[in-house]
């Protein structure tokens, strides 16, 4: 397996998007805002192709303590969401968008 994809301490505005087939097949990746940290907000992660991220898990883990970000939005287009996994550890999140008819994926 490929090994891990970690994101440390992004500012406000940092966002993700994943637009080629297989891009994070199985990866983890790990989105970890540390304790000094006073990130408020992540605008977006965008999941635009087939199976980008089949079986791989995002973490967005905040050890903040001056605030606790939230991720705006996760898009997901039609079933493009298929096998991925969101955790969220001390975090928020304020919607997860799928497409109307296919929805997320399973």
């Amino acid at each position: 397996p490929c090994p891990p994809i970690n994101v440390e301490n992004p500012g406000n505005g940092f966002g993700a998007e994943f637009n080629a087939a297989g891009t994070c097949y199985g990866r983890k990746i790990n989105i970890n805002y540390g304790a000094g940290g006073a990130t408020q907000f992540l605008p977006g992660v965008k999941i635009n192709a087939p199976y980008a991220l089949y079986e791989a898990t995002i973490t967005f883990n905040n050890q903040q303590t001056a605030a606790t970000p939230k991720v705006t939005e996760i898009s997901c287009g039609g079933g493009l969401c298929a096998g991925a996994t969101f955790e969220f550890i001390n975090m928020d999140y304020a919607d997860i968008k799928c497409e109307e008819y296919k929805g997320c994926g399973a």
